[in-house]
């Protein structure tokens, strides 16, 4: 019985320990977006990043879960412009302030200088970098998406796979595009809509307008 006490008054104790010792690694971060913690291995939990756009942040990186109660993303719908970058060489060797390996969950939305890679969640607005895999926002915007980007807004620079909302827009696309209104710049892939345009088009547009740079045409147009 003795010995049971002892092992149980370790694992009580040792994760104590370690966060008294270090801020650097965490396995379970409060309002860690606050703090100097480096990599949180398990669960970052807050009430909203306010620091993600400071050059001086200490960077900080979740292979787990990152969890905002409320977030920035409540503001997303009132920015007088969007926040796509309109040149390539904003995004050359672009360095992130943090990383998310798993899930990023936020109330109203995040908007951070991040890159996912697995579910981004944001429900009303969100912006971010760069993401590899799930996102859902109702206003969506990445600068670079790979995967499903859901929304009733979605917006990137380059992406890859899928976009299905309401308006969807990109600079560089290779995938499907379905929705009400779709537009791209230079369009590898099928748009599937009511109005589809596109600057460079090889692929298929299917819709009741089409515009590419060959033609405009109701119903089907393509370039291949």
């Amino acid at each position: 019985m003795k010995t049971f006490n002892k092992v149980v008054l370790c694992f009580l104790l040792c994760p104590m320990m370690l966060f008294g010792q270090s801020k650097k690694r965490s396995l379970i971060s409060l309002w860690a977006f606050k703090e100097k913690v480096q990599q949180v291995n398990g669960i970052s939990l807050g009430l909203f990043s306010t620091k993600q756009w400071n050059e001086d942040t200490t960077k900080t990186n979740v292979s787990g879960a990152r969890i905002e109660l409320v977030g920035a993303g409540v503001i997303v719908p009132l920015i007088p412009q969007s926040p796509i970058v309109v040149i390539d060489r904003i995004l050359v060797n672009y360095k992130v302030q943090s990383k998310i390996n798993g899930l990023s969950l936020s109330g109203a939305g995040a908007v951070c200088d991040c890159q996912i890679n697995g579910l981004n969640v944001g429900f009303l607005g969100k912006i971010d970098f760069k993401t590899n895999g799930l996102s859902l926002a109702i206003f969506n915007f990445s600068q670079v998406h790979n995967g499903l980007q859901l929304g009733v807004f979605n917006e990137t620079y380059m992406s890859n796979g899928f976009q299905m909302g309401v308006f969807n827009g990109t600079e560089y696309f290779k995938g499907v595009q379905f929705g009400a209104s779709n537009s791209g710049t230079f369009f590898k892939g099928l748009q599937i809509g009511l109005f589809n345009k596109t600057t460079e088009l090889k692929g298929v547009q299917i819709g009741l307008w089409n515009i590419n740079n060959k033609r405009k045409l109701p119903l089907v147009n393509w370039v291949l």
